[in-house]
C-alpha cells in the first residue's frame, strides 16, 4: 500500500492458487481516520465526504478445476473511546455505510478483465456525546483469489488494483 498526497491511497491485492491444490488468497486495504471530541452532550454529528473517487481494475484467469475471484468495498466506521482514549465495550460500530465497488470471478477455461470509476459520497448523521472521544474512519479494502486443482496442476489467478481519493471530509455538530 502506498500513501499519495491529498488523501490518494494506493494498493495493490494479487494472489494466484498453486498447482498443488492450495488456495490462494490476498488482500489489501488503505483508509483515513478523523478523531475528535463533541462540544456538547447528546448532539447531532453530521458525517459529510462529498467525494470519495475510486478507480479500480482486474484481471482473472483460470484454467481447468480452478476459478479466480477479486472483489472491493469501501466503508465508514464509527469508533468511541473514553476520555482516557480507551476504546469502549460497546464502541465499536460495525460499517455505518457500506458500498460493494465491484465484485468478479472467472469459472473454468476464462479470463476477465475490468475496471470502474466510482464517485462513492456519504452523508450521515449520527448522535454522540462529550462524555466521550470518538474517531471516524473512512476504508477501502480488495481482495483477490485463485484456488488450484491438486489433481489437474491447473490453477486460477487474480489480481486487482484500486486507487481511492478522499480530499474532503467535514463533521458538524449541531447542537
Amino acid at each position: 500500500m502506498q500513501s499519495g498526497p491529498n488523501g490518494t491511497w494506493n494498493g495493490w491485492a494479487s494472489s494466484s492458487g498453486s498447482e498443488s491444490g492450495v488456495q490462494g488468497f490476498a488482500q489489501a486495504g488503505a483508509g483515513v481516520g478523523i478523531y475528535f471530541h463533541p462540544i456538547g452532550n447528546e448532539m447531532l454529528l453530521l458525517i459529510n465526504a462529498p467525494i470519495r473517487l475510486y478507480n479500480v481494475s482486474w484481471v482473472e484467469s483460470s484454467e481447468a478445476g480452478a476459478t479466480a475471484h477479486s472483489s472491493g468495498f469501501s466503508g465508514v466506521w464509527l469508533m468511541k473511546y473514553d476520555l482516557d482514549w480507551t476504546p469502549q465495550p460497546d464502541g465499536f460500530f460495525p460499517f455505518l455505510a457500506k458500498d460493494y465497488i465491484w465484485s468478479d470471478g472467472t469459472g473454468w477455461f476464462e479470463e476477465h478483465d475490468g475496471g470502474v470509476f466510482v464517485n462513492k459520497p456519504v452523508t450521515m448523521p449520527i448522535t454522540v456525546s462529550s462524555d466521550n472521544y470518538y474517531s471516524v474512519i473512512f476504508l477501502s479494502a480488495w481482495e483477490a483469489d485463485g484456488s488450484g486443482d491438486s489433481q489437474t496442476g491447473f490453477c486460477g489467478q487474480s489480481i486487482c488494483e484500486l486507487w481511492a481519493n478522499m480530499p474532503l471530509a467535514i463533521l458538524t455538530q449541531i447542537p
